[in-house]
């Protein structure tokens, strides 16, 4: 009876978790189920370093590739049938805006200055020191001096460990914002706006759709028009000191050489000006001004723009996958470098370089007319039904890096990473800067290349979610894939989702590794087809384990009444009278197996009417094949070999025993049914531990719904955890009632052996070697059959480990099973049971 409770509890068990995985599934999706666009497109040459294949997707993966997809491409794209929107974005590359001269123009002539310089910034984890300048200026006026030659011929230079004594015809000066790098991006403004709310979120100025489409001619060079971000959250401080300098009149410095800087060093100073600033600020990011330092005031002065800019490019960031950590999350590796020295900054910069600037031979030069500003934390996805407020919007509000270690891998509080100034860097932000994107710009940027580094792709008609919906989408990937050839990414379901980078090369005080959030796509619309067919299988599973104990306790408990159906057939009963009784006997017990059902009905109605007849139809014809199995070959015995015994051995060998192998053999096979039973039972738990193992250990977080490999982020891990638990637990069970019913009954024969001169240990000993065969046997079988099936139908890889512990373990329990029932077994009374 406590079998059969925990059949129905299994069973419940099992609805009732099926209910909630599926509940929890559909709330999932529901929440996830549609990304900010429905299919990704990038170039099939694309230089983005992907360290993660299976479905996922770099958060700055739309701007990772410096074109490769051309105009006709996008056209071919936007001619297809069911396509609502096609979004390019071309990446065109970085360029440094204007920087401010800072400038003390008090200075007098021939008086030697002393200038300071340094520039931090905080990357969230410690304040940097970026730049750190010392130099001396002895300031010659431009009073008299009519020709510029003259200027260049007479200014002298002295340098000595990065640091620099010169004489100068302008103030003592340093220039604040040198590293203004800018990243710029062209857009179809109008294809964008349908995509985000863009031109909404220009909070001064004209957005692109107003801009001129045709590039003006400057004076020289071409002119973009540009939005700007308004803040990037760079969080950096320039500070600038100037000190006059005492030095004799009677002293020749020059004559003096490099020695001439430590006397400067040394000599007597006293601070005339000094001034700090974040250049970098929205304030003054984009200002166009000149600062002044006078003894007792500071003067800003604007200038208008008049500047021609050179392009450059940066490599993409170069991952490596390293595995997975404890606790599921991906580890990745990105190569730092260090810095080279700056001729003027030293070694200040300590910083890791991790990107490298393409085509260093290049130039483009243009210059740019600012239309508008934009504010990246206003902008909103106009398709993505998952996305909230706080959530990244593609490329405009990367994902933020959490600092979570340090160089030497001590764990720290989590905290969001700050951009630096420089693009090398790890962590470099969105777009600063956004143009419009047509054949004029692309011939300027990309000559005769493909210019366009992604389409995001948005299908019509499928606002709600449906295996409609989804076969719509994957239609239209696989045409695009079809008619341009380039990758194509399926963006169903698509979130943010954990995942760890080491940032090589770092010190004990640099950032070591940062938490990201990665996108992990590819959740089919059927998912609860999904989930119902992995817990169909698992459940399948389980009534097979059940299965086998109950027909084992109920055969083996008919087979012992074999001599009460012989006394009963010896007073007159029928074999059908005696059939129409056990008939009853299933009945009471199918209705008694309800009970727990009934229970949870009542308590929590958790079953419908429909529910509670299939589970009593299901346990009736568990219950009633136990029922014939056990008491067919009862009741085909006459009353009089009944009345002896069990009496079912016809005395037939497959082979004859000849030795120790084939006598292990013969005990094995002399009850092939039971046999068979512990095979099938190690097997089949083996087969299911090892998908279940091979799955988790790869990708623990994102829960194979279907052992096959379908993955999806449903954090379903515990209710599949509790499932495969309960169907090893009862595997277990039924491993220890087949060994002990197996052993028990032999006590005659281990008797009767013992009499003729067996030790105990010998008998032990042949015992263990029958168990450690039948459980080495499921085993191999087991991992086998999971490790073809791995290579059939996924790209999981298993650690050799556990294929070793899959097949010793099962050897080992059935090996301590049987050497504890042997342990309880008497042969004395085993020989006085042959006697009887």
């Amino acid at each position: 009876m406590a079998t059969l409770f925990i059949l129905n509890l299994g069973y419940s068990g099992m609805q009732r978790l099926t209910e909630v995985v599926s509940i929890k599934a559909r709330e999932d999706l529901q929440h996830h189920w549609r990304w900010q666009y429905d299919i990704l497109v990038y170039p099939k040459e694309s230089q983005t370093y992907q360290a993660l294949g299976d479905g996922w997707v770099a958060p700055q993966t739309p701007l990772s590739s410096y074109g490769g997809i051309s105009f006709e491409d996008l056209e071919t794209i936007r001619s297809i049938p069911g396509v609502e929107v096609a979004a390019p974005i071309s990446i065109l590359g970085y360029f440094k805006y204007a920087p401010i001269p800072v400038s003390y123009e008090d200075a007098q002539k021939g008086k030697i200055y002393e200038v300071k310089y340094q520039m931090k910034a905080f990357d969230g984890l410690k304040k940097v020191l970026l730049k750190n300048y010392l130099g001396y200026d002895q300031y010659e006026s431009m009073e008299g001096v009519k020709d510029s030659r003259e200027i260049l011929s007479n200014i002298k230079t002295i340098m000595k460990d990065y640091i620099i004594f010169w004489n100068t015809f302008v103030p003592p000066s340093m220039e604040f914002r040198i590293d203004n790098e800018l990243l710029l991006v062209a857009v179809d403004p109008e294809s964008e706006d349908k995509l985000y709310n863009l031109s909404q979120t220009v909070v001064e100025g004209d957005d692109l759709r107003f801009a001129d489409l045709k590039i003006e001619k400057g004076i020289d060079e071409p002119v973009l028009p540009i939005l700007i971000l308004k803040d990037q959250g760079l969080d950096v401080e320039e500070s600038i000191q100037v000190s006059e300098v005492s030095v004799p009149n009677d002293v020749n410095l020059w004559d003096m050489g490099a020695d001439a800087i430590d006397y400067l060093k040394k000599s007597p100073k006293k601070i005339v000006a000094s001034y700090k600033l974040n250049a970098y600020s929205p304030e003054w990011r984009y200002k166009l001004a000149n600062i002044e330092l006078k003894s007792d005031k500071v003067e800003v002065k604007p200038y208008i723009m008049g500047y021609f800019w050179d392009l450059f490019r940066y490599s993409p960031l170069h991952f490596k996958f390293l595995g997975y950590e404890e606790n599921g999350i991906p580890l990745l590796y990105v190569e730092g470098h260090p810095r080279e020295k700056n001729p003027l900054f030293g070694n200040a910069d300590e910083t890791q370089v991790y990107r490298e600037i393409l085509k260093k031979d290049e130039k483009i030069a243009f210059s740019v007319d600012v239309v508008g500003v934009y504010d990246a934390h206003k902008i909103k996805p106009n398709y993505a039904s998952s996305w909230k407020p706080g959530d990244p919007v593609d490329i405009y509000t990367p994902h933020h890096s959490m600092i979570i270690a340090d160089g030497e891998g001590n764990p720290v509080k989590p905290r969001p990473q700050i951009p630096l100034p420089m693009k090398d860097s790890y962590y470099t932000g969105g777009p600063e800067a956004i143009t419009v994107l047509t054949k004029d710009v692309a011939k300027l940027f990309y000559k005769d290349n493909p210019p366009i580094s992604a389409v995001r792709v948005v299908v019509k008609g499928v606002e709600e979610r449906s295996p409609i919906s989804q076969k719509k989408i994957e239609q239209i990937a696989k045409e695009i894939m079809d008619k341009t050839g380039h990758k194509v990414e399926i963006m169903l379901g698509a979130s943010p989702t954990k995942v760890h980078v080491k940032l090589g090369g770092a010190q004990k005080d640099d950032i070591g590794m940062v938490e990201e959030g990665w996108i992990k796509e590819g959740v089919s619309w059927a998912i609860e087809e999904k989930v119902s067919n992995a817990n169909k299988w698992l459940f399948i599973y389980l009534l097979v384990i059940i299965f086998f104990l109950l027909y084992t306790v109920i055969t083996h408990s008919l087979i012992n009444r074999s001599v009460e159906f012989a006394q009963l057939r010896t007073i007159g009963w029928s074999r059908k009278r005696i059939i129409y009784g056990l008939s009853l006997e299933v009945i009471s017990l199918t209705i008694f197996s309800l009970i727990p059902v009934l229970f949870f009905k009542a308590s929590y109605g958790s079953f419908t009417w429909k529910d509670i007849a299939f589970i009593g139809t299901l346990n009736g014809a568990i219950i009633a094949t136990g029922y014939f199995s056990g008491s067919y070959r009862s009741l085909l015995l006459s009353p009089r070999m009944g009345l002896s015994g069990e009496g079912t051995s016809d005395g037939r060998r497959l082979i004859s025993v000849r030795g120790f192998f084939t006598f292990i053999f013969h005990q094995m096979m002399r009850g092939p049914l039971r046999f068979g039973l512990l095979v099938l039972s190690v097997l089949l738990s083996t087969l299911m531990v090892i998908l279940f193992v091979s799955t988790q250990y790869s990708l623990s977080e994102f829960l194979y719904l279907s052992f096959l490999g379908e993955a999806i982020d449903l954090h379903l891990l515990p209710y599949q955890k509790a499932l495969l638990g309960l169907g090893v637990g009862l595997t277990i069970a039924v491993v220890v009632v087949l060994l002990w019913l197996n052993l028990w009954e032999r006590q005659e024969e281990f008797g009767l052996l013992w009499a003729i001169g067996w030790p105990r240990r010998r008998l032990m000993l042949y015992n263990l070697i029958e168990a450690g065969t039948i459980g080495s046997l499921g085993g191999i079988l087991g991992s086998l059959s999971a490790l073809i099936i791995l290579k059939l139908f996924s790209t999981l890889w298993l650690p050799p480990w556990v294929v070793v512990v899959a097949v010793l373990l099962p050897m080992a329990l059935m090996m301590a099973v049987t050497a504890i029932v042997m342990h309880f077994i008497k042969l004395a009374s085993g020989i006085k049971r042959g006697g009887k």
